[in-house]
């Protein structure tokens, strides 16, 4: 998984101010800031707690003193606490710094900025300020940066989205031995004032590098399985989690359950949906930052995870064993995350949580840790996903509801046929599947309306437990020529040779979808078109460049191969593009690219 990193600076020491007369938002005596610094490879090297502790007077002036501990991850940690940093005060809605082992202050922001205003204090120095906003309790937000890449800004009271001592920014390229620093959150009273999105932290403090993450009582671990081919379908959505105890061999022990729902081949192109409530896997207990299990039906305990792993050493617990420890990183919340391959997402475990795969089974490797939670809060996500849910009757699939056009990779004078997966809901007891009864298709220019019409027996009554069955169908639609294509399709249900119109017997849908006729584009047909794309593959950054000077390129969007679109940007008429693609998990992407209302697409390969 690539990794995403939200704001950085260079690495420096972070310090506050002393309160004053005059300020709208004045530091307390009980104010924290949380800073991590990451390296070339994006991975945090270092959590870093600041805090006040004292004032002092220089130079006649009061001031606050500031101090710092935390925890740096090179090769071994290097934990250090209570280390004085430097001095601060604040005064008439501005910032005042003295370096430790100094006696001469410098002026580092200037909060009273408007719109249009230059920034003439140490920070950020020379940048002009874009855009004001308010957050919630009043304080300004004074934005200096805002490219496609960057968003660098002053939040009044506190610092900047990078720090105190330098600018914020949105991104930074880094070379080896380089390192940059992000506001995680800033806290008054222990209770959370600030808190750079969209991180999860529920405070600001350092967890202590000795700690233990021990197994608790409310752990749920939700886990999706996604494979899609043309030849196997496999599906499914379930929930790990903790119920009840129990004891094995003198041993006390947590019991160990899943429940969810998966996808199930009756027929060739017809599946079904099964149903697992509070299946009962094994037991699970916890010791030294290892995690023991003991499978149902076996007398045996297996070593399922060890946390305490160093780099370079061989695991000889059950998940990802014999393998060697490739390197050892940190979490937000001071986790740490041990990985077993160099690419840094296909094998590695989280201590306290497990595999980023499949609790249980490593070799999984289509599945991945939708969520972790403890009390119903989220502690780990999987790239953007928020969900931490499991509600069986809400539970569908990627591969519902999808339309592809058949065959792929083909000339423009070939006919087509699209490919209709339907998941239809059915009662869990005595339902059967819709017949397929018909379709109507009609075209207007590059949109085309579908209707599909099956013959359904079942009635769902309210709250009643709905299993999906998948039903694959195929329409013919012609020669198409290269070129962006919208899908409305509506699913109707015929009841007694009559649409049934309930809420819970009519399936009607409405979505656009793409059809991208020889997506291969750019690898066949870029030369004739004068368009260089590059790299191909590509892993950060992607470059687009017209070799004519007209048209100018509009706006690029980037789809995925279900049609959902991950990237959009206007471009201002410009010859030529750089996307950060860093935030793509691997795979295949579709480019979109408008010249002055000519479209053309890209097969973009990202690694």
């Amino acid at each position: 998984m690539k990794k995403l990193v939200l704001t950085g600076i260079s690495c420096f020491a972070f310090v506050i101010v002393l309160a004053q007369a005059g300020n709208r938002f004045p530091v307390t005596a009980e104010s924290t800031w949380r800073v991590d610094s990451v390296d070339a490879l994006w991975r945090i090297i270092e959590n870093t707690k600041y805090y006040i502790r004292d004032d002092t007077f220089i130079n006649t002036r009061n001031y606050f003193k500031i101090y710092k501990s935390g925890v740096a991850f090179y090769d071994l940690p290097f934990y250090y606490n209570n280390i004085y940093v430097g001095a601060i005060r604040e005064e008439d809605n501005k910032v005042y710094y003295i370096k430790k082992s100094r006696r001469t202050e410098s002026w580092l922001y200037d909060f009273n900025l408007e719109v249009g205003d230059t920034i003439k204090s140490d920070i950020a120095q020379g940048n002009t300020i874009k855009l004001i906003d308010t957050l919630p309790g009043g304080r300004k937000i004074l934005y200096y940066d805002l490219g496609h890449y960057t968003e660098a800004f002053l939040i009044e009271g506190i610092g900047t989205n990078g720090g105190l001592l330098s600018g914020g920014t949105g991104y930074i390229p880094l070379h080896s031995g380089e390192c940059s620093t992000f506001l995680i959150c800033y806290a008054e009273n222990g209770e959370l004032v600030y808190q750079c999105p969209p991180h999860f932290e529920s405070n600001c403090d350092i967890v202590n590098p000795d700690h233990q993450y021990t197994i608790q009582s409310s752990a749920k671990w939700l886990i999706n399985k996604e494979i899609d081919s043309d030849t196997l379908i496999d599906y499914a959505r379930y929930q790990y989690y903790i119920l009840g105890d129990t004891v094995i061999n003198s041993i006390p022990y947590y019991k160990f359950y899943k429940k969810g729902k998966e996808l199930i081949q009756i027929d060739p192109g017809i599946y079904s949906c099964k149903i697992d409530e509070n299946k009962y896997m094994g037991a699970i207990r916890d010791q030294d930052n290892k995690f023991y299990f003991v499978k149902e039906g076996s007398p045996d305990e297996d070593l399922l995870y060890d946390f305490t792993l160093q780099k370079g050493e061989i695991n000889t617990a059950k998940i990802y064993k014999n393998e060697m420890v490739y390197d050892v990183g940190t979490m937000i919340d001071n986790r740490r995350i041990i990985y077993f391959g160099d690419d840094y997402w296909s094998k590695k475990i989280v201590a306290g949580i497990g595999s980023v795969k499949d609790f249980l089974d490593e070799k999984e490797m289509s599945t991945h840790l939708q969520c972790y939670s403890e009390n119903n809060v989220p502690i780990y996500h999987y790239s953007g996903t928020y969900d931490c849910g499991l509600t069986l009757s809400d539970v569908t699939f990627p591969v519902c509801n999808t339309i592809q056009v058949l065959p792929n990779y083909i000339e423009e004078t070939t006919d087509k046929k699209l490919r209709i997966k339907l998941c239809y809901p059915v009662p869990a007891e005595n339902g059967t599947i819709p017949e397929f009864a018909g379709y109507n298709v009609s075209k207007n220019g590059y949109q085309y309306k579908i209707d599909l019409y099956y013959n359904d027996a079942n009635q769902i009554m309210p709250g009643q437990q709905i299993l999906m069955n998948l039903v694959e169908d195929t329409i013919p639609i012609g020669i198409l020529e290269q070129g962006y294509y919208e899908i409305e399709c509506s699913v109707h249900a015929i009841y007694d040779e009559k649409p049934y119109d309930t809420t819970f017997n009519i399936i009607q849908f409405d979505f656009g979808y793409h059809i991208w006729v020889n997506p291969n584009y750019v690898i066949t047909r870029t030369d004739n078109l004068n368009i260089k794309i590059y790299p191909v593959p590509v892993k950060n950054r992607l470059y687009i460049e017209l070799i004519r000077p007209d048209p100018k390129i509009m706006s690029v969007e980037i789809y995925n191969v279900l049609g959902t679109r991950v990237v959009s940007m206007k471009t201002e008429n410009m010859n030529s593009v750089e996307i950060d693609v860093t935030n793509l998990n691997r795979g295949v992407y579709i480019l979109r690219l408008n010249e002055l209302s000519t479209f053309s697409t890209h097969k973009i390969i990202v690694e």
